[in-house]
């Protein structure tokens, strides 16, 4: 009995830290798996970085506008604590989810050198455009290869 829920705690263990999954910004589970056939917006960003800070209204209205469509990631560049997530995202009103970390490798993402930087990934996970530097909504959505 007890060999049995040791090798069921351990099955938990290693699906918990799968990684398919990463955590988000209110500790939610974000299953990449069920990011497969949409856009994703990869948006690489510090608290440090005015830029940064500047085009989230921007992002967030593309998430709001297009969330059938595509998704938005804010991926924190100091790798922050959920509860510092929580309150950033609280202040400046972020409906996307913001996340610790990115499976950069699975996406063959280039190593981050500037802030912001924000990657576009096609339906198939390929990786299509690297966009440097602070945009608009409207670069955003140009920047995407969809109808």
């Amino acid at each position: 009995m007890l060999k049995h829920t040791l090798t069921a705690l351990l099955l938990l263990l290693l699906t918990a830290c799968s990684s398919q999954t990463n955590t988000s910004d209110s500790n939610n589970k974000i299953n990449l798996a069920h990011l497969n056939g949409k856009w994703l917006i990869v948006n690489y960003w510090a608290t440090w970085c005015k830029p940064c800070l500047k085009e989230m209204p921007a992002l967030n209205n593309v998430h709001k506008k297009h969330k059938n469509k595509l998704v938005v990631l804010g991926v924190s560049f100091d790798k922050l604590p959920t509860k510092d997530l929580n309150d950033i995202k609280k202040t400046l009103s972020i409906q996307y989810p913001l996340l610790t970390t990115f499976p950069a490798q699975k996406y063959k993402l280039p190593r981050i050198t500037v802030l912001p930087i924000t990657f576009i990934i096609n339906p198939d996970g390929k990786l299509v455009k690297t966009l440097k530097g602070p945009h608009t909504e409207a670069q955003f959505l140009k920047a995407l290869q969809y109808p």
